[in-house]
């Protein structure tokens, strides 16, 4: 299973935080964070306040879904929001293995249906580059 396996444990969260956290919010330590991330809260108010049927709101790139930052959400008024079939899912396709790969694995997942990801919205993130960071320009979120 190579390095994958360490990977698995992002989609035990809701096991691993106390349940008194409605709300979880998980980045990779290479995801830093560039300016004000309460404008990440307000994008994801409304995924935060119950709206909508997502199970899960994270980032998409390069054509596939990024593993190192979700926002999680437990709600028990409504077990179908829960973030938690979408963790499910994304960890038995981790477990098959997918070249050690968690982005294959949850994209598999979403493509399975079991997992509803939307992308979290506003130009958030980014990816810097030589002369962004000689300018000092960054996104709120910034992958290294």
């Amino acid at each position: 299973m190579g390095t994958i396996l360490y990977k698995y444990f992002k989609t035990k969260l809701l096991d691993v935080v106390p349940r008194r956290h409605r709300l979880l919010l998980y980045m990779d330590v290479d995801i830093l964070v560039g300016g004000p991330i309460a404008r990440v809260l307000a994008a994801v108010r409304p995924f935060a306040n119950g709206e909508g049927k997502a199970h899960v709101v994270g980032i998409a790139e390069r054509n596939h879904w990024h593993g190192g930052f979700a926002i999680l959400r437990r709600d028990a008024h409504d077990p179908a929001t829960t973030s938690a079939p979408c963790l499910e899912a994304w960890g038995r396709e981790i477990l098959k293995d997918h070249g050690n790969s968690d982005q294959v694995a949850l994209r598999r997942a979403v493509e399975s249906g079991s997992c509803v990801y939307a992308p979290l919205q506003g130009g958030l993130f980014g990816w810097p580059t030589g002369t962004s960071i000689r300018a000092r320009e960054y996104s709120v979120l910034n992958h290294f």
